[in-house]
């Protein structure tokens, strides 16, 4: 995250631990309108939702980058085995130009299938 947001140009506070971190895209004295997890119960369904997007703009995750984003490529061939974390294994797949693919996810597992990977059935 800390390489990804140099290249990318973005500030980044990171709170936390060291497994389960935040990554603030600005600082704490500027992160208006969010909800203490304290208070949560206290307030309306509306506040909650409006708090949650102040969030998601505050903050950055790795769960939300694009797969085929160049400045993620560009971290995970420069760190190798450093970009993984407690549970991932990241590798680059080169496909050939004009593949067709998709990017498959299960339980935060995820793989490339192409058109060869699947058998047809005709009808």
């Amino acid at each position: 995250m800390k390489r990804y947001a140099e290249i990318k140009g973005l500030p980044l506070y990171i709170e936390g631990n060291d497994f389960y971190p935040t990554f603030w895209t600005i600082p704490a004295e500027e992160r208006t309108g969010l909800i203490d997890q304290k208070n949560w119960s206290t307030f309306t369904d509306e506040e909650r939702r409006q708090s949650n997007q102040l969030f998601s703009k505050y903050t950055i995750s790795s769960r939300d980058f694009d797969r085929t984003d160049p400045i993620l490529v560009q971290v995970v061939e420069e760190l190798g085995s450093k970009a993984d974390g407690s549970c991932a294994e990241l590798t680059i797949e080169t496909l050939e130009k004009g593949t067709l693919y998709r990017i498959n996810e299960y339980d935060g597992y995820e793989s490339i299938e192409t058109n060869n990977d699947i058998t047809w059935s005709v009808a």
